[in-house]
């Protein structure tokens, strides 16, 4: 059996290993007078936890091309520090110091955009399952869970039967297909971002070139 990811909260000196699946939440370099830079960065687990990570200057051609802001990752092996200092970008106790023998295992995480349909809604687990289909008409499952599944039923019921709604998922988990099952998505973390209607011009434009893509569609047929 595999074993459970460790969460940011329970963080301490302690535990001597740990194994996190973690999003890069902001990621910036420090330089000192005499020209030493170092790599500074906050880690963001499912729970909406941050922690403080750091790669000095000798490791710091290790982890400059791995390390991308906005990338989400599986993570091993670190030193575990003191969060102290006069300014502290997060209030957790402890930061994380990447050293030689930590290992990273990118994970699959990507924006999705496109019409939603066939929608199941599931109140007493606050989630909603649908469909979202793309200009090449490839359709993709989707599921949506707590804050995102509320934010999605409250602009699907404000719309008419008829009205082409469509979605865009910022940072989207996606589960690979298995047997019948096809490729699904989810939002991930609470980094994730939904959109909807007009909150954006990606979300405008998509919408305008499905209307006049359908609309040829009809005239073909």
């Amino acid at each position: 059996m595999a074993r459970k990811f460790d969460l940011i909260k329970d963080i301490d000196e302690k535990k001597e290993t740990l194994k996190l699946a973690v999003r890069v939440k902001d990621l910036w370099f420090v330089q000192n007078r005499d020209t030493n830079r170092h790599m500074e960065f906050i880690l963001l687990d499912q729970k909406g936890d941050m922690i403080p990570a750091m790669v000095k200057k000798e490791d710091i051609d290790l982890w400059e091309e791995k390390l991308v802001e906005g990338h989400t990752y599986i993570m091993h092996n670190f030193k575990i520090m003191k969060n102290q200092g006069q300014f502290r970008v997060c209030d957790h106790p402890y930061k994380l110091l990447f050293i030689g023998a930590t290992t990273i295992k990118e994970q699959p995480i990507s924006n999705i955009i496109g019409v939603v349909d066939n929608v199941r809604c599931n109140p007493q687990s606050k989630n909603v399952v649908f469909h979202i289909r793309d200009l090449s008409f490839v359709v993709i499952g989707c599921t949506f869970w707590d804050s995102y599944y509320f934010k999605f039923m409250s602009n699907w019921r404000g719309e008419p039967v008829s009205f082409v709604v469509v979605v865009m998922l910022t940072q989207a988990k996606i589960k690979s297909s298995s047997g019948w099952w096809p490729v699904s998505i989810s939002n991930s973390w609470n980094g994730s971002k939904l959109f909807m209607g007009d909150e954006c011009s990606e979300l405008v434009r998509f919408k305008e070139q499905w209307i006049q893509y359908t609309f040829l569609e009809l005239l073909s047929s």
